[in-house]
């Protein structure tokens, strides 16, 4: 009797092994959002909070969990590390602990990511997961905080624990070569966002323009053009004669959906190869 127990124990543990390793079951998804909460990503900061269930709405089918966590930063004048979220896979706890996040600070050029960078690792990153780093800025880092930090490294470490950053920069932007050394190695995607630009036709005379976006009310007339780094809702008050002609632009959300689709497109290839 022992014998035949012990024999359909072995059984049930190969065949957990094989379901398991075979990918008939559906994976984790852990996305973590790395964000610059100076005073001038409120856009950023406010479709995060607004959009950010539309990762677990588009991609529940194919995962068994996701999971969101995040650290936002700031520079060491104001405090270099504004929060830590640990990965959760309640989005509604998820929000509830990002409410308050609020854009203010900064003050120079450049931020402390370093000190959000060395807090990721430190995250529950689970072994079994398509793991996907978010960093999100508009600004360069403050490298020599730390001199013997190394990009190289640390995104070595990252990729063999299956981590991939992706870095979406923001205008004013930054040259900063170390962000696409760490997408490189990571194999992750740098994109670079052009400045978002709302045109205006028929300009007769170089007046205010008032403009809503999700971070407020902002915005110049110049020219005929309207530099803006949020998306502009609608116009509130135009002064000459002006006729809209707007552009459109991929917001944040998606451009992180459309990374998390390829990535999973990625993940379908491998698991047909094998």
């Amino acid at each position: 009797m022992k014998s035949k127990l012990f024999f359909c124990l072995i059984l049930s543990a190969v065949f957990m092994n094989f379901v398991v390793f075979s990918g008939s079951r559906k994976p984790i998804l852990q996305v973590c959002f790395v964000i610059d909460v100076t005073g001038s990503m409120s856009d950023e900061i406010a479709e995060v909070k607004g959009r950010v269930n539309e990762i677990i709405d588009d991609f529940h089918n194919k995962f068994s969990t996701i999971e969101l966590s995040l650290v936002a930063y700031r520079d060491k004048k104001d405090g270099s590390i504004a929060k830590v979220v640990d990965f959760t896979s309640n989005i509604n706890s998820f929000k509830t602990k990002i409410r308050d996040l609020e854009a203010r600070g900064g003050g120079d050029i450049a931020e402390d990511l370093l000190a959000a960078l060395k807090k990721v690792p430190l995250l529950s990153w689970k072994d079994k997961a398509l793991k996907q780093v978010f960093i999100i800025t508009d600004a360069p880092t403050h490298w020599e905080y730390d001199s013997s930090f190394s990009i190289e490294e640390f995104g070595k470490r990252a990729i063999e624990r299956g981590v991939n950053f992706n870095i979406i920069v923001y205008p004013p932007g930054t040259d900063d070569k170390n962000y696409e050394q760490l997408a490189r190695i990571t194999d992750g995607r740098y994109l670079a966002e052009e400045e978002k630009k709302v045109v205006f036709g028929k300009v007769k005379s170089v007046k205010t323009l008032k403009v809503r976006s999700a971070g407020g009310t902002l915005g110049t007339f110049i020219g005929g053009v309207v530099s803006n780094k949020g998306l502009v809702d609608e116009v509130i008050s135009a002064k000459g004669d002006v006729e809209e002609t707007s552009t459109s632009e991929k917001s944040l959300m998606d451009r992180i959906k459309s990374i998390i689709e390829e990535k999973v497109r990625e993940m379908d290839k491998s698991k047909g190869r094998e």
